[in-house]
């Protein structure tokens, strides 16, 4: 009895794993998207600002709007000029991260809310390093 019930629960969950991996025709997730979510910055002394370029592209044909961006630390920077991307268009900017307080792997990430209530999630990562202590 227990192994159907744990076979039943382990289809189930392909089932609705499977549904959750297929995408809609006319999602509007695929419609704005980044050129690149996921940057890796290498070894990076904790002295080096480092700038780190961002795109974004509106493949839809509704003007987006950047609504909020939500960093998970005080050491990254985003500054916008603008915040909205035209259909078919897109929007590049620039993050600043500050490496001076951390050591050793790190891994950011900046959350951008669309206006289309979707989210777009920018990570990057890499290894600060002291020079002095290499």
């Amino acid at each position: 009895m227990k192994n159907k019930l744990l076979f039943s629960l382990l289809m189930l969950l392909l089932i609705s794993c499977n549904t959750l991996n297929e995408k809609p025709q006319n999602s509007n997730l695929e419609s704005v998207f980044l050129e690149d979510n996921n940057v890796d910055l290498g070894k990076i002394d904790h002295t080096d600002l480092q700038s780190i370029p961002v795109s974004i592209h509106n493949s839809s044909n509704k003007k987006i709007e950047i609504v909020d961006i939500s960093k998970s630390c005080g050491c990254t920077k985003v500054s916008l000029k603008k915040r909205s991307i035209n259909p078919n268009s897109g929007l590049s900017f620039t993050l600043k991260y500050d490496p001076e307080n951390d050591s050793g792997k790190i891994s950011k990430s900046v959350v951008l809310r669309l206006s289309n209530d979707n989210f777009l999630i920018f990570k990057f990562k890499g290894i600060v390093t002291n020079k002095k202590e290499s």
